[in-house]
């Protein structure tokens, strides 16, 4: 997989104590188990944070003013952590995270047009880009798509949780 990672502070806070991951140099040092139970875990922070963000319907925000600036920084966490995930996942070792890959990647591809709408694009590998044209001037368009009753952030979740289960790490 070929992805970028924006090491900014909303995702290391997604990270926890396991922030040292966020850097892909990182990444090299440990087991595949332990980067897969911190990327799911991370993950889940990332939807949580969307889905509790306040979606503001004035459609006038400059993309400089705090409340667009950081949930484009939210978004792009949001992105990175799936990468990554969808990257550990599909190198685990058990038939399970493999299957959970393939999951991430399906049920992520049934909303490619949504994501698409919201400046994501899906690559061919399954990871997700946010578009380099895309500015976030106005939350209330990603709503739908991001908020508190989003059935794919709820599925997503779902299947994040399923992965840390089925992790055999010890922390």
């Amino acid at each position: 997989m070929s992805f970028t990672v924006t090491n900014n502070l909303t995702i290391r806070k997604d990270y926890g104590d396991n922030q040292k991951f966020v850097k892909k140099a990182n990444r090299t040092e440990v087991s595949n188990a332990t980067l897969t139970f911190a990327d799911s875990s991370a993950l889940r922070k990332a939807i949580r944070a969307l889905q509790t963000s306040a979606y503001n319907t004035d459609e006038d925000l400059s993309e400089s003013t705090g409340p667009a600036k950081e949930y484009a920084k939210k978004m792009k966490a949001f992105v990175d952590t799936y990468n990554y995930t969808l990257e550990s996942a599909g190198k685990g070792d058990s038939k399970e995270m493999k299957n959970a890959a393939k999951k991430l990647k399906r049920l992520t591809s049934q909303y490619e047009d949504e994501l698409s709408d919201a400046g994501i694009r899906l690559k061919k590998d399954g990871s997700m880009e946010i578009s380099s044209s895309s500015t976030v001037k106005s939350t209330a368009r990603y709503e739908k798509m991001f908020g508190s009753d989003s059935k794919y952030l709820k599925n997503l979740d779902s299947l994040a949780s399923q992965i840390r289960k089925h992790v055999d790490v010890q922390l």
